[in-house]
């Protein structure tokens, strides 16, 4: 697909100011500013399918803040000046706790999604405010302990080193982590990706 996405995406955002993005490109009245191809491309390849609306529960016109918070992270490594709204969008939530998500439901995920963002801030009292609190560690999943490392490594914060000598031993003799670790998940599905959880623990270990 050959696409604008950038400007897509931009033309994406809710009407309503600080809600972030749309969570589905569904053609919108925004994008008959593009070029005649890309209106096509979103025509063709959006989801603009009443099947999948009742098949699912998603909704065409909903907005989720974690899915908005991985957007600006795409954004923000594609040019630095979507930071200032990024900052903006997290600025309003007093806390983790306050950003509402029917996908991204796991709170060590989160953390990690916002310090993508955060690793280029230097608001250190924004930062503070998503900074997760966990003493024991036994009874997290594989992907939630990587997870909370690579936060803390994306923030510069310091970690207990058996922290990673508890998420080594974890190891299959497949070579792989857990393969029941939930990333996301909503009223109806599930998704689950062993090879995304040892992706994340590599990554976490490195």
């Amino acid at each position: 697909i050959h696409l604008d996405n950038i400007d897509t995406l931009l033309r994406n955002i809710h009407r309503k100011e600080n809600y972030g993005f749309y969570s589905w490109i569904i053609p919108r009245f925004k994008h008959l500013a593009n070029n005649p191809k890309t209106i096509f491309t979103i025509l063709r390849h959006s989801f603009y399918s009443p099947k999948y609306w009742i098949i699912t529960p998603s909704k065409p016109n909903e907005y989720n803040a974690f899915m908005t918070v991985n957007l600006f992270h795409y954004l923000i490594l594609k040019d630095p000046k979507h930071l200032k709204s990024a900052e903006l969008f997290l600025n309003q939530f007093e806390s983790i706790h306050d950003m509402k998500d029917i996908y991204y439901k796991n709170e060590l995920i989160n953390f990690y999604l916002i310090s993508r963002i955060l690793c280029y801030s230097k608001n250190k009292s924004l930062i503070n405010r998503f900074i997760p609190q966990i003493n024991d560690i036994d009874q997290l999943q594989d992907i939630e302990l990587a997870s909370l490392l690579l936060t803390n490594k994306n923030l510069n914060l310091k970690t207990p080193s058996f922290w990673k000598k508890n998420l080594i031993q974890r190891q299959h003799l497949s070579g792989s982590w857990s393969t029941k670790d939930v990333f996301t998940y909503g009223d109806s599905m599930t998704w689950r990706s062993p090879a995304l959880t040892t992706s994340m623990v590599l990554s976490a270990l490195n």
